[in-house]
């Protein structure tokens, strides 16, 4: 938990193994280790749980990932960056209490809030927000609807 470059997304556990972590025995022995490995990490770093939630979150929905691919990366992190308002707005507008058309809000929203939650458990990741990329277009087009002045009901 001590480098801020991974904070928020997901490593490979084998490279924790170390003298005072061994990892032996069959396949339930090594898991057993490695969950009381993670509980005892947790424990000592409740303090710094939150910030590794908010990173978790960032992960999810920055632009910019860890990729050598720059073409890649510019284009996506480019394509998020003019998406993203619209998103935001297209959920805020979208949302009516008193309306008939909330439970089918609810429905579209879903998968997102399952999205968050997911990344909350494991690890922040752009690939997280690309598997709900079809539903978060539906509230940009909403969002760039309603900035446009044109009716979304």
């Amino acid at each position: 938990m001590g480098k801020p470059q991974f904070a928020g997304t997901w490593i490979n556990c084998s490279g924790l193994v170390d003298a005072t972590h061994p990892i032996r025995g069959a396949e339930v022995a090594r898991e057993r280790l490695a969950f009381g490995y993670g509980v005892e990490a947790v424990r000592r770093n409740v303090a710094r749980l939150p910030y590794l939630a908010a990173m978790k979150l960032w992960r999810l929905v920055s632009p910019f990932f860890d990729t050598t691919n720059r073409a890649a990366l510019w284009t996506m992190a480019a394509g998020w960056i003019v998406a993203a308002p619209f998103v935001l707005l297209g959920l805020w507008s979208t949302w009516r209490p008193d309306d008939d058309a909330q439970s089918t809000w609810m429905v579209l929203v879903s998968p997102i809030l399952a999205t968050l939650l997911t990344t909350l458990i494991f690890y922040g990741s752009t690939r997280y927000r690309d598997a709900m990329a079809p539903i978060l277009l539906v509230f940009a087009a909403f969002g760039l609807l309603k900035a446009a002045g044109l009716e979304t009901t």
